[in-house]
């Protein structure tokens, strides 16, 4: 109990000191007048406004922390609704995850469905509690692409020891990314990016699930396709996650018990494409002359060397 009261502490202490050096611009609330995509204002409200705008129309990285905290202490084994500090858990799911020897295979052919490898060695399954009463729609739709199998054989684009994974990026499933099923692009869109107790829920410690709105990956091409819905997701790995508090929709946890402490440290453990010093250094002066090329530069740090790959995923 003191360990556990010790860790939380020092997990607090770095998050507050986190905290003070991002810089952002944060909103909890959007009105329906205000529904209409402009890259000038914050990215939480650009990109809620995106996606909820067409389907009514058409139908500085901080630094990477040494080790990931451990875990909560485990959930009850049993079905039933389990109270935890954060909120209640109404439904779990599972992800069992892989990796590749390589992030794109080389020996693949013209007619292969996969620009992935076929058999991804084992790094085990992530049990996750989902809050249902705290983010019903983005529930809802997380279970949808769990129950489709849209997610298997998609890959984790980014990871960022010490602050996130991302997860669901959408794009070509040969490339490795998701394609959402029909019943979630002809379906109504999420209520919960409208309710603004949704963003409330904070980023407090590893293995939280939030809906991914302020570092979605999408393509702008896919952005703007009738019927789209923001369905990339994070897990925090760091204290660095409290960075994300007010722009996205906390909606699960991995929950303790199992092997989901290894899973998500085998995962920060994967070699990713990491800038030099002097890589950091010619960015951020680009970035004060306002070169647009240097954001685009900063996309491709954290994106894993080798692919990590979810290859099943259930309702429990």
């Amino acid at each position: 109990m003191v360990y556990t009261t010790n860790l939380q502490h020092h997990f607090n202490h770095s998050s507050q000191q986190t905290k003070e050096n991002t810089h952002r611009t944060k909103s909890t609330t959007l009105s329906r007048a205000q529904l209409q995509f402009n890259p000038s204002t914050n990215r939480r409200a650009s990109l809620v406004a995106l996606t909820i705008a067409i389907p009514l129309v058409a139908t500085d990285i901080p630094s990477q922390a040494a080790s990931t905290p451990p875990f909560p202490s485990p959930s009850p084994s049993s079905q039933a609704v389990a109270t935890t500090d954060l909120f209640s858990i109404t439904d779990r799911v599972y992800l069992d995850i892989g990796m590749c020897p390589e992030a794109i295979r080389q020996n693949r052919t013209l007619g292969d469905k996969s620009v992935l490898c076929s058999d991804p060695v084992s790094l085990g399954r992530l049990n996750i509690g989902l809050y249902g009463d705290a983010a019903p729609g983005t529930v809802a739709t997380f279970k949808t692409l769990i129950s489709s199998g849209a997610l298997n054989g998609t890959q984790f684009s980014k990871i960022l020891p010490g602050q996130w994974l991302i997860a669901g990026k959408q794009g070509s499933k040969r490339q490795g990314f998701l394609e959402p099923p029909p019943e979630i692009q002809q379906g109504p869109s999420n209520p919960d990016l409208l309710n603004s107790s949704a963003f409330k829920l904070r980023h407090t410690r590893p293995g939280i699930l939030s809906l991914n709105l302020s570092e979605n990956e999408d393509e702008d091409g896919i952005r703007l396709r009738p019927g789209y819905k923001a369905l990339s997701f994070i897990i925090t790995a760091g204290p660095g996650a409290v960075a994300l508090d007010g722009e996205n929709i906390v909606f699960g946890q991995v929950e303790g018990g199992g092997d989901g402490v290894d899973v998500v440290s085998a995962i920060c453990s994967v070699p990713t494409f990491s800038p030099s010093q002097n890589m950091l250094n010619y960015n951020k002066f680009a970035m004060l002359l306002g070169d647009d090329r240097a954001e685009k530069v900063r996309k491709t740090w954290g994106r894993p060397l080798k692919a990590v790959v979810i290859t099943g995923s259930g309702l429990l």
